[in-house]
């Protein structure tokens, strides 16, 4: 992957967050989808963490002896953040362990609007 397919990646990565997650959108700036919050069911999680995965392993086929130094630090933050939402799915679970997952989503997305 040179570095324009890895900032097109990238793109495609912070769309599908922003798809799947609105309230965190919203939070970001991308008014487009204020109204609606994350559908926070099994499958759909997993189906996630299965395209988060997909993700992860195309960003490591990066060759980045061929980026800029900005480039370099770009992919260094979309590894982390992805490793960091993957970590999330399978070690945290707070989907399985926490209760109020959707109540505080939902309270927050409120918020966020207000």
């Amino acid at each position: 992957m040179n570095q324009q397919e890895f900032y097109n990646l990238g793109n495609e990565v912070i769309d599908y967050f922003m798809e799947i997650w609105p309230v965190a959108g919203t939070h970001m700036g991308v008014h487009e989808r204020d109204s609606e919050l994350s559908d926070l069911s099994e499958e759909t999680l997993a189906e996630a963490h299965d395209k988060f995965l997909d993700y992860h392993r195309k960003l490591e086929e990066a060759e980045l002896q061929d980026f800029t130094g900005e480039a370099e630090i770009d992919h260094q933050l979309l590894h982390h953040n992805l490793k960091a939402i993957i970590r999330e799915h399978e070690v945290i679970k707070s989907h399985r362990r926490n209760p109020n997952s959707m109540s505080k989503r939902f309270s927050v997305g409120l918020c966020r609007l207000s």
